[in-house]
């Protein structure tokens, strides 16, 4: 049903403005990030299915998609990991994926939000004790300590991330407790995320660290986005306080590959 894609036509992908909703998808197309894409027609694809190292993808269709042909190809090809994630599943693949026998699913809402703040908004306060400092000027051993396999889910390298990349990281005294980075950024448009190591959380660290992210977004010109799933209610109100508001939800739907057919 679909073939890969070979690297020196990606280029046909990029005025297919669907195929920009999601930077991290965005950032297979344009080979910031790994990744690898599926098409049924090499010179003139019009069914288009993009999966990043991380294993979040996206299927693009502009003719009509046998869902069924679909699932199998993913369920068949040993290449697609066996826990998978489509962003703004259509109605007709969750139904279909509701009837396969071969995968476990699970349907999620996730709501995506945008805004772009003043360039003179105020960065909020630290708590005493604590200390913020950009990403590219901490020590790599202090990535290691959130555990966020960024290497192994987004950027090549923590040099490739501190160098390409936006982020800070708080600190209480030397030890890091919150971060906020972009997983990718892509023609000025980014993701975010941010994490607080659990004793550390409710004191605001990561709207802060966030409010820096976002400072250096607006200084540099960058879309910082931020996408959550609806049920997530501190996260949004996150997003809301950063200015931020809803511009689209979508139904994200995970997948697990029972078996691998051969």
């Amino acid at each position: 049903m679909l073939i890969e894609l070979p690297l020196e036509k990606y280029d046909i992908l990029y005025n297919i403005k669907e195929l920009h909703l999601f930077p991290i998808i965005s950032s297979v197309i344009y080979i910031k990030q790994k990744g690898t894409i599926y098409v049924d027609n090499i010179e003139s694809p019009q069914i288009i299915y993009i999966i990043h190292k991380s294993s979040f993808s996206y299927l693009y269709n502009s003719v009509p998609i046998n869902a069924d042909e679909f699932l199998h190809f993913l369920v068949s090809n040993n290449k697609i990991p066996q826990y998978s994630h489509i962003y703004k599943a259509e109605k007709e693949l969750i139904l279909s994926a509701e009837r396969n026998e071969q995968i476990n699913i699970r349907i999620r809402k996730r709501v995506r939000m945008k805004g772009m703040p003043s360039e003179n908004f105020i960065l909020p306060s630290l708590p005493s004790k604590f200390t913020i400092k950009n990403i590219s000027d901490i020590p790599l051993n202090d990535f290691s300590s959130f555990n966020l396999s960024i290497t192994e889910k987004y950027w090549d390298t923590i040099d490739d991330m501190k160098k390409e990349g936006l982020g800070w990281v708080v600190y209480d005294n030397t030890k890091p407790v919150t971060i906020c980075y972009t997983p990718s950024i892509v023609n000025n448009n980014c993701e975010t995320d941010i994490l607080t190591m659990p004793e550390y959380r409710g004191k605001g660290l990561g709207l802060i660290a966030g409010m820096y992210l976002l400072k250096s977004c607006v200084e540099k010109n960058i879309n910082m986005e931020w996408d959550v799933f609806t049920d997530n209610i501190p996260s949004i109100k996150i997003g809301e306080k950063f200015g931020f508001i809803p511009y689209f939800k979508y139904d994200f739907l995970s997948i697990f590959k029972k078996n691998t057919i051969l």
